[in-house]
């Protein structure tokens, strides 16, 4: 097919909100309505022309879609649902929460190059994730250090329909780790989720035995298991 753009992002989270309100233990975690905003609206400029796609219909209605990343990456990913009450954040001294609507968008790229390096995240293309639904900058969730620093960033990605939220993507600046950041920050945006109307909180995270840090994050503040991502990679010949 051709250009992968927002009519047909659009019908892939169509599918996303139709698995997620029906069977959503069955929702890949790169399939959901909040992944498929981030990924497509950050990486379009560089990967477009890399990506190919189909789609299938049954009457007039999308059923299924495949998606190739070329060159051929792939990360696993576990699907986390949250299930208990939500405590309130607790903050060290002297660090705040703001939202992306609090801050520019330059300090807001910068922070996500903090908590990533190196990601090649620019101003640009952050630009088009603010125009990709479902984002919203007050939902998009920061701890500002004493000195001014973004010390952590976060996405809540809202689906109204299904009334599920997700974090996608999470991270701490590498000179603020270890501080409790990343569990008040993820404590903060559950509870910024629920007032906006959110019962079910889901999160994708690289769960490998071998990388345990961030899995073990996520299952600090109550998520737990729903499904488990496994990549298949053919090698050409």
């Amino acid at each position: 097919m051709g250009d992968l753009g927002p009519t047909e992002l659009r019908l892939m989270q169509g599918l996303a909100q139709r698995v997620t309100a029906l069977r959503p233990e069955l929702l890949k975690g790169d399939a959901t309505v909040g992944e498929l905003a981030w990924v497509w609206a950050k990486d379009y400029d560089a990967l477009n022309q890399f990506w190919r796609h189909r789609f299938w219909f049954v009457d007039g209605r999308l059923a299924g879609w495949g998606w190739v990343h070329l060159p051929h990456r792939v990360q696993p990913s576990d699907g986390k649902v949250r299930e208990a009450d939500v405590p309130a954040p607790v903050l060290p001294r002297g660090f705040r929460f703001v939202s992306a609507a609090d801050v520019s968008v330059a300090d807001v790229v910068t922070a996500h190059r903090n908590a990533w390096y190196p990601s090649g995240l620019t101003e640009a293309a952050f630009e088009r994730v603010r125009r990709t639904w479902p984002y919203r900058a007050d939902l998009h969730v920061l701890i500002e250090a004493a000195d001014g620093t973004l010390a952590a960033t976060a996405s809540v990605w809202l689906d109204d329909a299904t009334r599920t939220a997700e974090f996608e993507p999470v991270g701490t600046h590498r000179d603020f780790r270890r501080r409790g950041l990343g569990t008040a920050l993820q404590l903060h945006g559950m509870q910024l989720a629920r007032a906006a109307g959110a019962n079910r909180m889901l999160v994708a995270c690289l769960g490998a035995p071998a990388h345990p840090a961030a899995r073990n994050m996520y299952y600090g503040v109550g998520f737990r298991e729903l499904t488990r991502d496994v990549p298949l990679i053919k090698v050409a010949a």
